[in-house]
């Protein structure tokens, strides 16, 4: 067999090798196998780059390490495989950082690097929504009319049912999308409640929770926060129920008579 001599350590080679096995030095080109000059960077022959500055071929090389007093990473990498996987680095980078368990497998080359990144994800069930305590638990649709189908709407007074239907009408219309209604069909629903009269008619005129204008009305911010109040109240089995639709208030009724009767006691029997 014959042997050449390395020319920086003069250690006997033979002649298929490119590499020292003594001091790990390039010492022939591997693209000619031409003996390389001392501390070459290119082969004189053919012009072919030679590796590493030290000689060494390049590697790519990743070190992760985590102690109590922090962390410390390393990286070496060629310009090809740098390109590559920078975006995925830098979330391996995050997660690290963050103290998530993941699995990251780099392969060294050249030309590519293939990582396999993984991460836990905590996954929750969320509870199933319903509309039973929501604004659509109160009215539906009935063809081309809203029907109020929850009528006890902890009202203290006519006064007071007529203003809560208010505010809980306009919402449930807001969340079909009509950011204002006419004023008209506001009115219908009040006249269904046999709520709508003049003290009511100017509440809903001068407010700071509605705004009634050019004959549309719609709920402003502060009304839809009372509407939604109003609307957990009316869920709340521990708070009464003073007013109900289709009672009559006090100074609705009829004045009762001595006897007792509703006719005054001039009123023959």
């Amino acid at each position: 067999m014959e042997f050449v001599k390395c020319v920086y350590c003069e250690t006997p080679l033979p002649t298929r090798g490119f590499f020292c096995p003594s001091c790990f030095k390039q010492v022939k080109c591997k693209h000619c196998g031409e003996i390389l000059e001392l501390s070459a960077q290119i082969c004189v022959m053919c012009g072919e780059e030679i590796g590493s500055k030290n000689g060494l071929p390049t590697m790519n090389t990743i070190e992760f390490s985590e102690t109590k007093a922090g962390r410390n990473f390393k990286a070496s990498f060629t310009d090809t495989v740098g390109s590559n996987i920078s975006e995925t680095f830098g979330l391996f980078l995050a997660n690290k950082v963050a103290g998530k368990s993941s699995k990251t497998t780099l392969t060294p080359s050249e030309e590519y690097a293939d990582v396999d990144y993984q991460d836990e994800v905590e996954t929750k069930t969320l509870p199933e929504t319903t509309d039973k305590h929501s604004v659509k638990g109160i009215f539906r649709i009935d063809g081309d009319k809203t029907v109020l189908t929850e009528t006890r709407l902890k009202a203290t007074s006519k006064l007071d049912y007529g203003k809560r239907l208010t505010c809980l009408f306009l919402l449930f219309k807001k969340s079909q999308g009509f950011e204002k209604i006419p004023r008209s069909e506001l009115t219908t629903m009040l006249k269904m409640a046999s709520v709508e009269d003049g003290n009511l008619r100017e509440w809903i005129s001068k407010n700071n929770l509605l705004l009634s204008k050019n004959n549309f009305v719609e709920l402003l911010l502060p009304g839809e926060e009372r509407a939604k109040k109003i609307l957990t109240e009316v869920f709340d089995s521990n708070i009464p129920d003073k007013w109900e639709m289709g009672s009559v208030s006090k100074a609705g009724r009829k004045p009762k008579g001595k006897n007792g009767n509703k006719e005054s006691d001039n009123q023959k029997a």
